[in-house]
């Protein structure tokens, strides 16, 4: 199998934990992760940076990050020009309105650079809820059709930082003897 057929595969493999694959006379087993676009054949592969964030309620924000890799893994100037990304936020179990700040941004590259970053904030009510999620994406923008987007969707979950409190509607009660009714 030649590297340009294995870079092809990559979308098929990134849910995988390892894949293995015959190059020649060698059998090589690679570790594959979210961010494993490494072997692509063009000048330049933008992705996020994680495909899953854990986030607590009570942070404000987290930080969301697009990175470029180059053709053969390393990060020395991938991309010899500028350009941008498009990333928007989208819900899921989360609300934008309730749980956190929608975004839609672009986010910009200057030549040779390999990240730009955005903070989406994270909204810390006071009412207690089950772990929501919600999702982030990447869109092309205008981008070269020479640079690939992989991966694009990723998702954040926010743990709810809020605790049940069970309260009596008074402090004070009493009960007098013999009687079936509290006071």
């Amino acid at each position: 199998m030649d590297w340009t057929v294995a870079s092809l595969l990559i979308p098929l493999v990134q849910r995988l934990r390892y894949v293995t694959m015959t190059v020649g006379l060698f059998v090589m087993k690679m570790i594959v992760s979210s961010t494993w676009p490494m072997m692509h054949t063009g000048p330049g592969v933008v992705g996020l940076e994680q495909t899953f964030y854990t986030t607590s309620e009570g942070v404000g924000t987290v930080e969301v990050c697009a990175v470029v890799y180059s053709p053969n893994g390393s990060l020395a100037c991938p991309i010899d020009f500028a350009f941008s990304v498009e990333l928007q936020t989208r819900d899921g179990d989360a609300v934008s309105t309730m749980d956190y700040g929608s975004i839609t941004t672009t986010l910009p590259f200057g030549r040779c650079d390999t990240r730009s970053r955005v903070n989406v904030p994270i909204t810390d009510d006071e009412v207690l809820e089950d772990t929501e999620s919600f999702f982030v994406s990447l869109l092309r923008n205008g981008l070269k059709s020479t640079i690939t987007l992989v991966p694009t969707q990723g998702e954040i979950e926010i743990i709810d930082n809020d605790v049940a409190v069970i309260g009596l509607e008074r402090t004070v009660y009493s009960i007098q003897e013999g009687s079936a009714r509290g006071v």
